[in-house]
């Protein structure tokens, strides 16, 4: 087991889970991340926005949304291009615009 987990390890994990279709866990390590002192970076929220883009709700996206502009992960391009995608799949074409 590791002892000490860092950010490539949570990102790693919750990619995992997101390739599979298992999205109740791919939330359940982001809750359990965001009460740790690792912070994600921007390959973390893309996969995170990969996984919230598979459930298509548009809420949870604006929510995960702020959490990138208060942590200014905003200009990854990255973390755009992922945002366009979820806006997208999750029917909110104009916000996906918006973020273009």
């Amino acid at each position: 087991m590791v002892q000490e987990k860092n950010v490539f390890l949570w990102t790693s994990m919750i990619g995992g889970y997101a390739q599979l279709g298992y999205l109740t866990e791919v939330l359940n390590h982001l809750k359990r991340l965001l009460k740790t002192s690792v912070r994600p970076n921007e390959a973390t929220m893309a996969t995170i926005l990969l996984a919230y883009a598979a459930l298509g709700s548009l809420a949870m996206g604006k929510e995960i949304e702020e959490y990138i502009l208060v942590n200014e992960l905003e200009s990854r391009r990255q973390v755009l291009t992922s945002l366009i995608h979820m806006f997208s799949k999750c029917g909110s074409i104009n916000k996906a615009e918006e973020v273009f």
